[in-house]
C-alpha cells in the first residue's frame, strides 16, 4: 500500500513541485472505487448483479497502470537495504529476503531488520 500523503511529501522532496505536483495530487486524491460482481442465485438460476458502496481510496497505486511501478519505487526509495537483506522488485510488487552465510548471520541480519526496516514500515505506514 502507498499512503498518498507520504508519497506526495516524497515527490516534493525529490523535486516534483508546482504544476507537476498538483497533477499528482489530482491523480491520487479523492478517487473512489467499488466492487461489482455478477452472481448466480442457485435457487432461481438467475444472475444477480451485486455492487458494493463506493469508498474513497486513501492508500493505493493503481495496479496495471503506467504510473504504478514508478510511484511504488519512489515510495520505497529511501528504504535501507544495506543491512543483510535482498529487496526484490517487480513492477509494483516487492519482497524482502534475509541473506547470510550461515544461521548466525541470518539471525543477526533479522535483528538488524527489526532496527531498520520495521521502523521504515511504521513511518511509511
Amino acid at each position: 500500500m502507498v499512503n498518498h500523503d507520504i508519497l506526495l511529501q516524497k515527490l516534493d522532496k525529490y523535486g516534483v513541485r508546482g504544476t507537476a505536483h498538483q497533477w499528482f495530487v489530482s491523480y491520487l486524491k479523492n478517487r473512489k472505487h467499488l466492487v461489482e460482481t455478477d452472481c448466480m442465485d442457485v435457487k432461481t438460476d438467475e444472475i444477480e448483479e451485486k455492487r458494493s458502496a463506493e469508498a474513497i481510496i486513501r492508500c493505493w497505486v493503481l495496479q496495471g497502470s503506467i504510473l504504478g511501478p514508478p510511484l511504488s519505487l519512489i515510495y520505497i526509495y529511501n528504504m535501507d537495504t544495506n543491512i543483510g537483506i535482498k529487496l526484490t522488485l517487480f513492477a509494483d510488487d516487492n519482497s524482502i529476503s534475509i541473506i547470510g552465510k550461515d544461521t548466525q548471520d541470518l539471525i543477526f541480519n533479522l535483528g538488524r531488520i527489526n532496527g531498520s526496516i520495521l521502523p521504515w514500515f511504521h513511518k511509511n505506514r
